[in-house]
C-alpha cells in the first residue's frame, strides 16, 4: 500500500465547461478542505461543444495564484484534432497558461486507424506546452502504447491514471485492460504517471481512490507517481509558472 500523500490534481472542470457544474471558487475550497497544496483548472478547449473561448484561457490570470495554502494552476484540456496532433487552441492563450492536457474526445475527432490514433498523440506531444495525455485509454481510440510511451519519456509528457475511466459507470470501453496495457508499458520505460480527477462537480475533487487502487493493483512503482512528489510536480508542472 502506498504511503505517500496525494498532493494535486490538474485535471478539473468547472462551469466554464458547461457541462461542469461547480465554480472555480467551490473547486479551490473543495481542493484546500483536501488538504491539496496544489490545484489545476482545465476547463475545456473551444472544439469542445458550448465550451470556453480562447479569451477564457488568457483572462485565467484574474484568477489569485496563491489561495492561502494552496497553489493555483492555470491549465486547459485541448482536444486533438487530427492524426496531425493539432489542437485547438493558439497563442497567445497557451503561452498564458501553466500547462495544457492533450486528449481525444469523439466529439471532436473520429476514430480512424490505430496508426492515426498513434501519430496523433505522437504529434502532439511535440508541442512544447503539453504536459499530460489526458484519458489515454478510450479503446475507440487503439494505439501503439509502446511508441506513445517512449515519446513521452523522450518530451517529458506525463500519462495520466483518470478516476472516470475508473467509475463503474464509466463510457469509455475497454479503459481497464487499456490502462493497465499502457501502465505495464510505463513501468518497462519508467514513465512517470498522474492520477487526475477529471471533476466535473466539487466534491469530486482531488480525489483519485480508484486510480490509487488500480496503481496498488499493479504495483506500480511509487516514486513514478507525480501526485506523490513535490519535486517532481516541480519537474513537470511548476518549474516556470507564469505571474
Amino acid at each position: 500500500m502506498y504511503t505517500s500523500r496525494d498532493l494535486i490534481d490538474i485535471h478539473t472542470h468547472s462551469t466554464g465547461s458547461r457541462h461542469a457544474y461547480s465554480t472555480v471558487t467551490e473547486n479551490i475550497r473543495a481542493a484546500q478542505a483536501l488538504g491539496l497544496p496544489y490545484y489545476g483548472l482545465s476547463d475545456h478547449a473551444p472544439a469542445m461543444p458550448f465550451t470556453t473561448g480562447g479569451s477564457y484561457f488568457l483572462n485565467l490570470i484574474v484568477i489569485p495564484r496563491e489561495w492561502e495554502n494552496l497553489t493555483f494552476l492555470r491549465g486547459a484540456e485541448c482536444n486533438i484534432l487530427n492524426a496531425n496532433g493539432d489542437i485547438d487552441l493558439e497563442e497567445p492563450s497557451l503561452s498564458r497558461l501553466d500547462y495544457a492536457l492533450a486528449a481525444i474526445h469523439r466529439n471532436c475527432m473520429e476514430p480512424t486507424t490505430p496508426e492515426d490514433h498513434t501519430n496523433a498523440y505522437l504529434k502532439v506531444m511535440d508541442n512544447p506546452h503539453i504536459k499530460v495525455l489526458a484519458h489515454p485509454d478510450d479503446g475507440r481510440f487503439p494505439y501503439d502504447f509502446e511508441a506513445v510511451v517512449r515519446k513521452a519519456v523522450d518530451r517529458k509528457v506525463l500519462l495520466e491514471v483518470n478516476e472516470c475511466s475508473l467509475k463503474p459507470d464509466a463510457y469509455r470501453p475497454d479503459a481497464k485492460e487499456n490502462l493497465r496495457g499502457l501502465l505495464e508499458v510505463c513501468k518497462k520505460y519508467n514513465a512517470p504517471v498522474i492520477l487526475g480527477s477529471d471533476a466535473h462537480f466539487h466534491t469530486d475533487v482531488g480525489k483519485h481512490p480508484l486510480g490509487i487502487k488500480f496503481l496498488e493493483e499493479m504495483d506500480f512503482p511509487e516514486e513514478l507517481i507525480v501526485n506523490f512528489h513535490e519535486e517532481l510536480i516541480k519537474f513537470f508542472l511548476t518549474g516556470n509558472l507564469t505571474k
